[in-house]
């Protein structure tokens, strides 16, 4: 009875300690659970953030493109409109050459004609004078 009685202790010290590794293997497994599910949160949260920074990032470069075709379309009239400044001066200045051009012109019609009267003038007055003289 005694052997059987030490069986029996051993048995059930055999079962207790057994029992005991269960209970800290099913503890141990919980907490490496309970650290995946953390981890797995974690990644989730990771993922969540990396989408809305890319929305984001995605939102800015589209803003940016548009603003690139504003500025791109601002320039194109900008060079419409310094190119029809320039061909306005150009066609100042060249008005302005052909307004000096008529003038001298005109200037120089002008003291030819009166040239020519006081010449003939003269002659007529000369011619006129040697008339009366005879």
């Amino acid at each position: 009875m005694d052997q059987m009685k030490k069986e029996e202790d051993s048995h059930q010290n055999a079962m207790k300690f057994l029992k005991n590794e269960a209970r800290l293997y099913e503890e141990e497994i919980c907490h490496i659970q309970e650290g995946i599910e953390r981890k797995n949160l974690r990644l989730v949260d990771l993922i969540t953030n990396a989408e809305s920074r890319r929305e984001r990032n995605l939102t800015v470069v589209l803003q940016l493109q548009v603003k690139c075709q504003q500025h791109e379309e601002e320039i194109r009239i900008f060079g419409i409109e310094k190119k029809r400044r320039e061909q306005a001066e150009e066609q100042e200045q060249r008005l302005k050459e052909a307004v000096k051009l008529i003038q001298n012109r005109l200037a120089l019609l002008y003291r030819s004609k009166f040239k020519k009267k006081s010449i003939t003038k003269t002659t007529v007055r000369k011619g006129m004078n040697k008339r009366k003289k005879k």
